[in-house]
């Protein structure tokens, strides 16, 4: 840090003699002193090598519309306030990967940088525990981090991929994978032989089906899978035995699989924006450690009878089409529930004229 300090501080006094009578800069002026003095602070480091990119951009950002600058003293006043840090994490992946590998970083982040393939580079680097590589514009499948054997979570949300790695299986120390907003419209066989795997995310992946295999994944505690086009789940849920948390929501579910009510440890259901009719009592009853149950945006017509959930604390009915709920009903629910809503249903105004009970019937 103190080298790349004094490198900084060569650039800053330096660059008050580049700047022209008319307030641009003349890089050949300056270069030609900046960067010796650069690398000879640096001692021919990989961080002199990127000073001159760093500067330009702080020169860059103080120009006008017109092409000019503000003065003399613009320039060196927006490179004295220069991040430190991402200076040294420049946005080239390959530098930043180069710099990752000598300092043996655990978590790697690439993300935010329009990469279009990962970098080859980027399997050398086996130390490697987090890899964010999300919000790029990666279309082939990033074969290189199947060689990230260590690798505890990977992110791809937010790209451009139709595919996965082949081998993605050999990730087996994977417990989070985030592959959201990607257009993988099916999702490969050996994604489910990830061993302890715990979150699983796919939100937006243009899934029509939650394939059967689904249900090999025995560690899982958290899946989201909203915003797709399931329209029934698989019968091998209910091997998910230690789901947790399940989103559902934004898809084009007409009923409910008895399976989903199988889920002894779940505590947390969103089945908002769907097509659902009815729950069954029931089946809902099964659940037992449910806490909150989400089903805003169906077509129900009655409000689920949840007297068998004991844990169930919120439940949110709102935007259906639940025309009657009788008083005593009412009663029940902001009895035994914290956070109740019905509102946007033809029984609202109904509900309205009952006594609130010390619940909230939040809009």
């Amino acid at each position: 840090v103190y080298k790349s300090t004094l490198a900084i501080v060569c650039y800053l006094w330096l660059s008050r003699w580049c700047l022209g009578a008319k307030g641009r800069v003349s890089s050949r002026r300056c270069w030609p002193l900046v960067l010796p003095a650069c690398q000879h602070a640096l001692r021919g480091s990989e961080e002199a090598r990127q000073l001159p990119a760093v500067a330009r951009a702080a020169v860059s950002t103080t120009q006008e519309k017109d092409g000019g600058v503000r003065g003399k003293g613009a320039a060196v006043a927006v490179a004295a306030t220069m991040d430190l840090k991402h200076f040294l994490e420049s946005d080239d992946a390959e530098v930043y990967l180069k710099a990752a590998a000598r300092q043996r970083r655990s978590t790697l982040n690439i993300s935010h940088r329009e990469l279009t393939v990962v970098p080859s580079l980027i399997s050398d680097l086996r130390h490697a525990l987090v890899l964010n590589a999300n919000n790029n514009k990666l279309i082939m499948p990033p074969q290189e981090i199947v060689k990230l054997s260590h690798l505890q979570q990977l992110t791809l949300d937010h790209n451009q991929l139709t595919m996965l790695p082949s081998g993605i299986s050999r990730l087996s120390c994977l417990t989070t994978l985030n592959l959201g907003y990607n257009k993988l419209g099916v999702l490969p066989d050996e994604l489910f032989d990830l061993p302890v795997l715990t979150h699983l995310w796919l939100t937006a992946t243009e899934l029509t089906a939650l394939q059967p295999e689904i249900g090999r994944l025995t560690t899982l505690q958290y899946l989201c899978v909203a915003d797709n086009g399931l329209a029934k789940l698989p019968r091998e849920l209910d091997k998910l035995q230690a789901l947790l948390w399940l989103n559902l929501s934004k898809n084009s579910l007409f009923e409910l699989s008895s399976s989903l009510f199988r889920l002894k440890a779940l505590r947390y259901l969103n089945l908002n924006n769907n097509q659902l009719t009815h729950i069954s009592e029931s089946a809902l009853g099964n659940l037992a450690a449910l806490v909150t149950l989400l089903v805003r945006g169906n077509k129900l017509l009655h409000v689920p009878h949840v007297g068998r959930n004991d844990d169930l604390s919120k439940l949110d009915v709102r935007d259906n089409s639940i025309s009657t709920l009788s008083q005593n009903a009412y009663e029940e629910l902001i009895e035994s529930l914290e956070w109740f809503s019905m509102d946007g249903n033809p029984a609202a105004a109904l509900v309205a004229s009952f006594s609130n009970g010390g619940v909230e019937n939040a809009t």
